[in-house]
């Protein structure tokens, strides 16, 4: 362990206790490793510039503020054993943070690896300071090569945890985003591109519209990256990504993020007439333009779009609508998918939003009369064969 100078108190005249200088502190002593493991937990600060000490009292017994909102929270759990150092040397969070980007504070692998570890904590507090910790890190070219390699998958894993805090999740897609766009061969940087890429649609629908927003600039960024050879692993997930990008063009909150997705996607597929479209900004002739594709994926977006007529953003909501009756035109011939369709728009004639149950109940009078329509012509028809 390298000399360090820890804790060095002064007092002026006025009686004020004084201030805490660090120089070449390894990190894993500022994480608490000397004598025990990592943890967060509630506890006073360390005496620092404010003159609190580990009771929260300044040096007269005043309560002082503490440095952070919400509950007290301090990195470390157990007495630092390192001699000539602080009996009972902890940080907080914001200290600690804040001195990670310290030059002369030394850093190893070792303390990456602490930080992987945290980063799976069954505490969003820990997860979150564990990606923070990581992020300033990766200014380091030996420590983001190193990330590079294990992160990745780490962080997929991450933003896939049922419940997963969307603080968290904003943190690991802007620690994914920096990673990939490091100092990266264009070979290692599909290989990421292509672990992470079938995960993120999931989050397209995430309740944080920051977290929707994230993912959708990764994923477009993710298909820009990708070698010929790895195109053809995520081919048929970018395929049925189409409409989910496309219903979220409605979202004010995403919908540029969503059509240069949406560009990006067709241009990866090779899908002119999209691209040509989208380009345009033709909204409408976008949703044409998908319904032109085999019955299979017809019927594919079809299923997307029924779920979408609850749980979103209105805008997209409507835009489901509107895909829908589309489809329903396209696919006029096929009863039972039609009568589908009708079924989930008839669901919407007591919505709560007017706009949603006015277009979902037009909708759904305009599929009823092409059943009605369809239904005539088989009549039509058997009466002829029967003369």
């Amino acid at each position: 362990m390298r000399n360090f100078e820890m804790f060095s108190e002064r007092k002026d005249g006025r009686g004020m206790s004084g201030y805490a200088t660090f120089k070449f502190i390894p990190l894993r002593f500022l994480l608490g490793q000397c004598s025990a493991p990592l943890g967060v937990h509630r506890q006073g600060f360390p005496r620092d510039g404010t003159g609190r000490d580990g009771t929260g009292r300044d040096g007269t017994g005043r309560a002082v503020s503490a440095p952070l909102s919400g509950p007290e929270l301090a990195v470390g759990s157990g007495s630092c054993t390192v001699p000539g150092s602080c009996s009972s040397a902890r940080l907080s969070p914001l200290s600690f943070f804040q001195l990670l980007g310290c030059q002369d504070l030394e850093k190893t692998l070792s303390d990456l690896h602490l930080l992987h570890l945290h980063m799976h904590s069954y505490s969003h507090t820990m997860q979150l300071l564990a990606l923070r910790g990581m992020a300033a890190l990766s200014g380091d070219p030996q420590m983001a090569a190193e990330m590079q390699r294990e992160a990745p998958a780490e962080l997929v894993t991450l933003l896939m945890m049922p419940h997963a805090d969307s603080g968290v999740k904003v943190e690991a897609l802007l620690l994914f985003r920096a990673l990939l766009g490091g100092q990266l061969e264009q070979k290692e940087a599909s290989h990421m591109a292509v672990l992470a890429a079938g995960s993120l649609p999931a989050l397209f629908d995430d309740e944080s519209s920051q977290v929707r927003e994230l993912s959708i600039i990764l994923f477009r960024e993710l298909l820009v990256v990708m070698v010929r050879k790895d195109k053809k692993k995520v081919e048929e997930m970018v395929r049925r990504t189409l409409i989910s990008l496309f219903l979220r063009m409605s979202d004010e909150s995403v919908a540029e993020a969503s059509g240069r997705a949406l560009l990006a996607s067709a241009k990866f597929l090779g899908w002119r007439k999209l691209k040509r479209v989208v380009k345009n900004q033709e909204t409408w002739r976008i949703g044409e333009t998908l319904l032109e594709q085999e019955r299979s994926w017809v019927e594919q977006y079809v299923r997307f779009s029924k779920i979408r007529l609850r749980a979103a953003p209105t805008g997209v909501r409507l835009a489901a609508i509107r895909f829908i009756g589309a489809a329903a035109r396209r696919l006029r011939r096929h009863r039972y998918e039609v009568l589908g369709m009708f079924f989930a728009l008839q669901c919407l004639e007591n919505d709560p939003e007017p706009s949603v149950q006015s277009l979902g109940v037009q909708t759904s009078l305009i599929l009823e009369t092409l059943q009605q329509r369809q239904r005539s012509g088989q009549s039509l028809r058997a009466l002829c064969c029967c003369l």
